[in-house]
């Protein structure tokens, strides 16, 4: 069985088991035969559970670790959106999701064709994106085309990198516009003061709050803000990591009350049984914990491509981009299985470390010359708290290099 295969199993074991959390017990009013379509789907759930736990338990058996000890299972129970739930349609899993049973190994590598097309190995400088570039994808509002036309140009850019770039030469590029600064210094100040909340809880639903907005004004402006969710919807991800479910359940409750108060408020009020109004309770709250379940995914994979490629993939609004349905991560079909590839192949390439200091100089300038001061404060803050590469190594290299190039 290939590994695709595999890969598509476990893919449907999650999508059922999700669907399995969504039942909702009928009412006590409700017809027989829907009590009897309940009873027979909770019986064949049940059954066909017992079987498959023992026939995964048992394959588990035949394939040890290195040490020859059967592989740990993780046989405890967990909350369905710990694993993570699927969009409600199959056009919603498809934009927002990326439907990976409904795709070839030979889709996934046509596409990786197109990425890696003479962007693996670039070494000369004039060959990378220019600053030019880079500015034309920001007053155009991100790479044009279809979803995964944006995905291709994302990767090529993280793949490919940017020139150095003086800050006269960024500065000249960008005098000609005008920036509307006011919701970027806003917003700019509200993440650094997220940043000093010591209550995790608080510190989470504070972020959340600045995440879940929408886009503002100008593409300019747009585009800062995007960058600074980039950014929080890191660290949202890094403080969601290790805490309990019982926090989480308890902080997505609390989180949609903050969003829906007055809902909220209306189904406090209302004058009905408990049980009903419990149910009532569970609607409000399920579309927003699936949203924040896919946004928490989508924020790991991001994670990883920051890891991967350095602070140039903060300058990228496509990873995080979000749809227009239920506002879920923006993705291609072909997203989760070509972010995989991509990762597997460039993994060994170091390419974080590097470029560090050309991406360094060159993430800080244009979006200090594009949000001022504070802005590039905000950056130089994260930049630094978030360091996992080594400056001075990087230097080294580079004159290294010019000593080996000024020899020929």
């Amino acid at each position: 069985m290939s590994h695709q295969e595999l890969e598509t199993i476990s893919e449907s074991t999650k999508r059922v088991f999700w669907k399995l959390s969504r039942i909702v017990p009928p009412e006590q009013d409700a017809s027989p035969r829907t009590k009897n379509s309940f009873r027979t789907a909770i019986t064949s759930v049940v059954q066909a559970a017992g079987q498959a736990l023992a026939t995964a338990v048992g394959l588990g058996q035949l394939v040890p670790d290195e040490h020859g000890n059967p592989p740990n299972l993780g046989l405890t129970a967990k909350d369905w959106h710990d694993i993570g739930p699927e969009p409600e349609s199959e056009d919603d899993r498809d934009e927002a999701q990326g439907n990976v049973s409904a795709i070839t190994q030979d889709q996934v590598d046509d596409e990786l064709e197109h990425i890696f097309a003479n962007s693996e190995g670039v070494v000369d400088d004039f060959y990378r994106y220019s600053v030019s570039d880079f500015f034309k994808m920001v007053v155009n509002g991100g790479h044009n085309g279809k979803v995964v036309e944006e995905e291709r140009e994302a990767y090529r850019r993280l793949l490919i990198g940017y020139k150095k770039t003086s800050h006269l030469t960024i500065s000249t590029c960008f005098a000609k516009f005008r920036v509307t600064r006011t919701s970027v210094l806003r917003t700019a100040n509200q993440a650094i003061q997220i940043g000093e909340i010591v209550d995790l809880a608080t510190r989470l639903e504070e972020r959340e709050s600045l995440i879940f907005r929408g886009s503002s004004e100008d593409s300019i402006t747009s585009y800062l803000l995007t960058v600074i969710r980039n950014i929080e919807g890191y660290k949202a991800c890094e403080d969601w990591k290790g805490q309990s479910q019982e926090f989480r359940k308890e902080f997505i409750s609390n989180f949609a009350r903050s969003l829906l108060p007055d809902a909220f408020e209306r189904l406090d009020n209302l004058g009905i049984p408990e049980k009903k109004k419990k149910t009532k309770y569970t609607k409000l709250i399920t579309p927003i914990r699936t949203k924040h379940c896919k946004m928490m995914e989508q924020r790991e994979r991001f994670r990883d491509l920051y890891l991967q490629f350095g602070p140039i993939a903060l300058l990228d609004p496509t990873f995080m981009k979000t749809g227009d349905k239920k506002n879920f991560p923006r993705m291609s079909k072909l997203s989760l299985a070509v972010y995989k590839a991509v990762i597997r192949r460039v993994e060994d390439q170091d390419l974080g470390q590097i470029r560090y200091g050309d991406h360094l100089r060159f993430v800080v300038g244009v979006l200090e010359e594009l949000g001022g001061e504070r802005v590039g404060a905000y950056i130089k803050q994260f930049l630094e708290d978030n360091c996992y590469w080594d400056l001075e190594e990087d230097e080294e290299s580079e004159s290294e290099q010019s000593g080996e190039e000024g020899q020929e």
